[in-house]
């Protein structure tokens, strides 16, 4: 399983006090999904919400500033551009042309995105046979990218 999130405080619609969160993606059973979730301490309200996917810009937004980015290459010599694009398209649902242009960032200088979207693409990807290069250096198949 690999996650990386931010600790975050809000005040709480229900009450007013501070209440403390978590925010973040994480891969796990195969899956890349994103969490937001809160709770109060002073009147026990809860907030959980989350979903399948890439996080939400504002939480992407989050993580990057704490993380950084890291970036995934293709290695010389891979796989088929019609075998990449139906993983790329099967991993995170996109259209053609996003699948597309995230190819083309692959092939080229790299695709950039958070650690764990990047942790869930290469194991999309190594699942096809596609040698991957995560940061310039050859990715070790199966091996934590976080």
């Amino acid at each position: 399983m690999t996650e990386q999130g931010v600790a975050f405080e809000i005040v709480c619609s229900n009450c007013g006090a501070v209440a403390s969160g978590w925010k973040g993606e994480v891969v796990r059973g195969g899956r890349l999904t994103w969490v937001h979730e809160w709770d109060c301490r002073s009147c026990g309200l809860v907030s959980d919400d989350g979903g399948d996917g890439m996080a939400p810009p504002e939480i992407r937004a989050a993580i990057i500033q704490k993380f950084g980015v890291q970036r995934i290459s293709v290695a010389e010599g891979g796989t088929g551009s019609v075998s990449l694009l139906k993983a790329i398209r099967a991993a995170y649902g996109f259209t053609m042309p996003q699948a597309a242009s995230v190819l083309k960032d692959l092939r080229g200088e790299g695709f950039e995105a958070t650690g764990a979207e990047i942790d869930y693409l290469s194991s999309v990807l190594e699942g096809s046979g596609t040698k991957l290069m995560v940061g310039g250096t050859p990715a070790e198949p199966g091996a934590p990218r976080v």
